[in-house]
């Protein structure tokens, strides 16, 4: 497998980061844009087949989400996030999670 990737450039910034106690879990909540560049298209090589993806284009995205320590091992979280872009568009994304660390 090979894989040639064209540059990107990633900018974040965090509006809210912060943590506080609330019933005997740590709340995390956060929010965010974001700016994601891309420059040029995307060359891929996967077992001796050639694929040449699109530029991308550029977009910026929004993101909010809130994670709940439970304890040191347990943790849940909820995010939402919206991207627009030159050539993508995405209305809404939601996602949660369960977390374990052994």
């Amino acid at each position: 497998m090979h894989l040639i990737l064209k540059q990107t450039d990633t900018v974040r910034f965090r509006i809210l980061q912060t943590a506080f106690a609330a019933g005997g879990a740590t709340l995390h909540p956060y929010a965010g844009l974001y700016y994601v560049g891309s420059h040029g298209d995307t060359d891929t090589r996967f077992n001796n087949a050639h694929f040449k993806i699109a530029h991308a284009g550029n977009r910026f995205a929004a993101r909010a989400g809130l994670r709940a320590m439970l304890s040191p091992k347990h943790s849940l979280s909820a995010e939402i996030e919206t991207e627009q872009g030159s050539r993508s568009r995405r209305a809404y994304q939601a996602n949660i999670g369960y977390r374990f660390q052994w």
